[in-house]
């Protein structure tokens, strides 16, 4: 199934279709790799222990 791109702007919470339209072009490598490391910045947020500073966060989302 195939949403159209106003749809796409919707759900996404987008103020307008241009917006969505930007970021539209993208390859599918090039969404999978971003997504995949999100993932692992995720994972690693979730390991840590809930004293952890923002300083921390930072460091973490570098690696």
């Amino acid at each position: 199934m195939s949403e159209t791109l106003p749809m796409i702007s919707k759900l996404l919470g987008h103020s307008s279709v241009k917006m969505t339209a930007r970021y539209a072009h993208l390859s599918d490598g090039a969404a999978i790799e971003e997504n995949e490391r999100i993932g692992r910045l995720i994972s690693k947020l979730m390991e840590l222990p809930d004293e952890r500073t923002t300083r921390d966060f930072r460091r973490y989302a570098r690696e």
